[in-house]
């Protein structure tokens, strides 16, 4: 299984790519990027760190009963997942949220992915 180092590096390359795409208008690709593959990344993030929350977990389908297993990342859900015309919102709120996780984030890709988000 990847380590958080790759799982880190994909989620930020996720935002990277996505708000890129945005830029370029391809909306759908971006929150795609952003709010599909990044997220993906950050619930890998989650079931690495904490394993014993795996129990009841779908093993085909990371988002399954999520809820349940990982209630303080559920709440933030709304703002990781706004919906199509909120892309750069989520991107940031993805960057917060393995920022609030410990997560090694390399400063020069986050500032980069900061200014495509504000622009």
């Amino acid at each position: 299984p990847p380590d958080e180092t790759w799982i880190v590096g994909e989620a930020l390359s996720c935002l990277l790519v996505g708000l890129q795409r945005w830029h370029r208008g391809e909306k759908l690709s971006a929150a795609r990027f952003v709010q599909g593959h990044a997220l993906d990344r950050l619930l890998e993030l989650e079931a690495l760190r904490h394993p014993t929350a795996a129990v009841g977990a779908d093993p085909f389908s990371r988002e399954r009963r999520l809820e349940t297993r990982h209630p303080a990342l559920a709440a933030e859900l709304p703002t990781l997942v706004p919906g199509y015309t909120h892309t750069p919102q989520a991107a940031l709120a993805m960057l917060d949220a393995l920022a609030h996780r410990g997560a090694m984030l390399a400063p020069t890709i986050t500032e980069r992915i900061r200014a495509l988000a504000a622009a």
